[in-house]
């Protein structure tokens, strides 16, 4: 009745997962404004994602959850892997992926090595890195090593969003 939804993953005889989304409207300060009105932050860039494939490489179910509901607006295609090699996997069967935000930690193959396979099948496509470290130094290891950006965790929608815009 509110607009949200419920939905639930359920394995026989291991268990199932329950899923709440509640909507809501972020609220930012406009600082330019002198009144200091309130505005609606607006992630609206259809035209860069409308009819977008974004791979994303993350082992961690809930941000995996938190990427389905930042970008599900946007007319994307989301592919999930669950580690490098998947990722590799993925984009290797998926010729049309216009965009992967990589995880750099992750089980079987980090994110640097599978960024390394993935660019060799496609130097172009664009990858952005995803990482708990947020030091100059990871964010230039990261550059040097084919991504064009990078974001640090924990995410937030705005920064995902002004990241996607830049590249």
């Amino acid at each position: 009745m509110m607009g949200g939804s419920i939905f639930v993953d359920s394995i026989l005889g291991e268990g199932s997962q329950f899923y709440f989304i509640f909507p809501f409207k972020e609220v930012i300060e406009n600082k330019d404004n002198d009144e200091s009105k309130l505005q609606l932050l607006s992630p609206n860039f259809d035209s860069i994602l409308k009819n977008k494939t974004i791979l994303i490489a993350e082992d961690e179910e809930l941000i995996r959850f938190y990427f389905r509901e930042v970008i599900k607006n946007y007319k994307s295609k989301i592919i999930f892997a669950n580690n490098g090699v998947e990722a590799v996997r993925c984009f290797s069967e998926n010729k049309n992926i216009d965009l992967v935000l990589m995880n750099l930690n992750m089980p079987e193959m980090n994110g640097y090595k599978a960024t390394k396979e993935i660019l060799k099948m496609n130097t172009k496509i664009k990858i952005i890195a995803q990482t708990a470290f947020a030091s100059s130094n990871e964010k230039e290891k990261c550059i040097n090593s084919g991504f064009v950006d990078y974001i640090t965790k924990p995410l937030s929608t705005e920064f995902i969003i002004s990241t996607i815009k830049n590249i």
